[in-house]
C-alpha cells in the first residue's frame, strides 16, 4: 500500500493560482485549501438541525436506559444487555458525527464503518463490564476506554480514507494503482475530529451549567419543579447529549474555524522539543534513582507520556499540509537530538522491563508497557529514516510511519483490550506457568493478588490451581494456597 505522492496532480490543482504566482506557498497550507474545498457549501452541507435531532434522540434513549438502572432493577443478563444498549446509544451517534462531511466517503461506506465500529466498541466495553462484575471494588478499566478512543480517532480515519484505484505518481507520466491512503485527508480528519470533539464537550458542559443556573434561579422565585426534573442524573445526561449534538454540528459547519484552531495549536510546536527533552531526562533520572524499580503501572505511564510527547512534537513541527515543505538543517539536527534522547530513554526502560520480567514475571500493566515500548521504537525508527530522506517533503516522509504505526496501534489495542489476547489473561497464564515451573516458590506466591490484579482471569487461574493433581511438585501447597485465596476473594465479592 502506498500513500499519495508529493507530486499528486490533485493537490497541484487545488493550489490557488494567485498564491502560487505570488510565491506565498508557505503561507497557504495545501491542507487548509483542501479543507476549505471540503467545507459545507462545496460538498455535503452539515445539517446542524440534523445533528441536534440526533443528539436529542441519543439523549432520550439514554434517559430511558438510565432510569431503570438508577432504580436498581436490573440484574444478571438484563444488566449486561442494558450495558450493551447504553454503549450502542453512546457510540453510534459519536461515530456518525466523526464521519460527517468527509471527502470521498460514500453514504454506503459511511454506514458500514459506523456499523462495524459501532458494534466493536460497545461489545468491547460490555465485555469489560462482565469481567469487572466479580471484582471486590467494581470499577471501569482504562484499557477498553483507551482502545475505544484509538478506534474512534485513528482507526476511523484510516478506514474512511483507504481508497483503491490509480493515482498520479511522483511524475505526472507515472501512476500507481492499488489500495492507498491520502495522508493529507488523514491528517485533516484526525485534527478536525479531536478539536471538534473536545470543543463540543466544553460547550455542552457550559450549556448544562447555564440550564442548572436557570433552574436554581427559578427555585429562588418559588418554581422548583423544573429544578427537580433537571437535576436528575438521567435528565442531565439527556440534556448534555442534545447540547453536544448541537455544538458539534455547529463546529463542523464552521470549517474555517476548525482550520484556524488547528493552525493555532500547531503554532505552539516550538516548545514541544524542549518538553520532550525535559521529560526524557526526568525519565532517565527516575529510572536510575528509584529503588526498588518503578511499579508496572508507573512504567506504562512513563512510556505513554514519552510516546505522546514524541508524536506531538514531531507531527506538529512541519505538519502544515505542505507536501513540499522540508525541515531546515538546524531543525533536523534538533529533532535528531530529541530522537537520540528518546532512544536512550527507551534503552534504559527496556533494561528495567527485562529485569522486571525476569524477577516477577508478566503482569497486565507490564504487557501494556512492552506494547507501548514497541510503538515508541517503531515511531523512532520511522522518523529517523524520514529525516535522512531529505529529498522528499517532511509531510510525505512521515506519512508511511504514521500510517503503519497507526494500524499497529489499532490492532494492538483491539487485541490487548479484548478477550482475543487480553493482557490480564496473558499475565495470569504466565504467573501460573512460573509457579508450576518452580520459578516462583509456592510459599511466597501471592495467590490473592493473582485474582485481584487480573479480575475474572485471575479467579479462573485460582480455580485451575485448586484442582491440580497433588502429585505435581509442591502440589499440596499450591492447592491449599489457591483454595484459601479463592475463598477470601469469593467472600469479599459477596459482601
Amino acid at each position: 500500500m502506498e500513500t499519495e505522492p508529493e507530486g499528486s496532480a490533485r493537490y497541484a490543482e487545488a493550489r490557488p493560482p494567485a498564491t502560487v504566482k505570488a510565491g506565498l506557498l508557505r503561507s497557504a497550507s495545501m491542507q487548509d485549501v483542501h479543507a476549505a474545498q471540503n467545507a459545507p457549501g462545496r460538498s455535503r452541507r452539515t445539517s446542524v438541525i440534523g445533528m441536534t435531532a440526533l443528539g436529542a434522540l441519543q439523549g432520550v434513549c439514554c434517559y430511558a436506559l438510565l432510569s431503570p438502572a438508577l432504580a436498581g432493577t436490573l440484574r444478571g443478563f438484563e444488566a449486561v444487555m442494558w450495558m450493551m444498549s447504553l454503549m450502542l446509544v453512546m457510540t453510534v451517534p459519536l461515530l456518525w458525527y466523526f464521519t460527517e462531511n468527509l471527502l470521498g466517503l460514500s453514504t454506503l461506506r459511511r454506514v458500514a464503518i459506523v456499523a462495524v465500529l459501532g458494534l466493536i466498541i460497545p461489545i468491547m466495553l460490555t465485555t469489560e463490564y462482565t469481567v469487572m462484575q466479580q471484582r471486590e471494588f467494581p470499577q471501569t478499566s482504562s484499557a477498553p476506554l483507551i482502545a475505544s478512543a484509538v478506534l474512534a480517532f485513528i482507526c476511523l480515519p484510516l478506514l474512511a480514507h483507504l481508497r483503491h484505484g490509480q493515482q498520479p505518481g511522483r511524475g505526472l507520466q507515472r501512476t500507481v494503482s492499488g489500495w492507498h491512503w491520502s495522508y493529507p485527508d488523514l491528517f485533516q480528519t484526525t485534527w478536525r475530529n479531536v478539536i471538534a470533539f473536545s470543543t463540543a464537550l466544553l460547550l455542552a458542559l457550559i450549556g448544562v451549567l447555564l440550564l442548572a443556573a436557570m433552574a436554581a434561579g427559578l427555585r429562588l422565585v418559588g418554581i422548583g419543579l423544573i429544578g427537580q426534573i433537571l437535576f436528575q442524573p438521567a435528565t442531565l445526561f439527556a440534556a448534555y447529549a442534545t447540547l453536544f449534538g448541537a455544538a458539534i454540528g455547529l463546529l463542523l459547519a464552521k470549517g474555517t474555524w476548525l482550520i484556524a484552531a488547528r493552525r493555532f495549536l500547531l503554532a505552539r510546536k516550538y516548545l514541544l522539543p524542549l518538553a520532550v527533552g525535559t521529560f526524557v531526562i526526568w525519565t532517565l533520572v527516575k529510572l536510575q534513582t528509584q529503588q526498588p524499580p518503578p511499579q508496572d503501572q508507573g512504567i506504562s505511564a512513563l512510556l505513554a507520556g514519552l510516546l505522546t510527547l514524541l508524536l506531538v512534537a514531531v507531527n506538529t513541527r512541519y505538519q502544515d499540509g505542505l507536501e513540499l515543505a522540508k525541515p531546515s538543517r538546524f531543525a533536523r539536527i534538533r529533532m535528531i537530538c530529541v530522537c537520540l534522547l528518546a532512544i536512550a530513554a527507551l534503552g534504559f526502560i527496556a533494561l528495567t522491563l527485562i529485569r522486571r520480567v525476569n524477577e516477577h514475571g508478566w503482569s497486565a500493566n507490564l504487557v501494556w508497557a512492552v506494547f507501548i515500548w514497541v510503538l515508541a521504537a517503531g515511531y523512532l525508527a520511522g522518523y529517523a529514516a524520514g529525516m535522512i530522506a531529505t529529498k522528499r517533503g517532511w509531510m510525505w516522509s512521515l506519512a508511511p510511519t504514521n500510517i503503519a504505526m497507526g494500524a499497529v496501534l489499532c490492532v494492538g489495542v483491539l487485541l490487548l483490550a479484548t478477550p482475543l489476547a487480553d493482557a490480564r489473561s496473558l499475565a495470569a497464564q504466565d504467573q501460573i506457568q512460573r509457579l508450576l515451573n518452580g520459578d516462583t516458590p509456592a510459599a511466597s506466591f501471592n495467590y490473592e493478588a493473582l485474582a485481584r490484579n487480573n479480575d475474572r482471569y485471575g479467579r479462573d487461574a485460582l480455580k485451575y490451581l485448586s484442582q491440580l493433581d497433588p502429585k505435581v511438585p509442591n502440589g499440596t501447597a499450591i492447592i491449599a494456597g489457591a483454595r484459601l485465596a479463592l475463598d477470601i476473594t469469593t467472600t469479599k465479592s459477596d459482601k
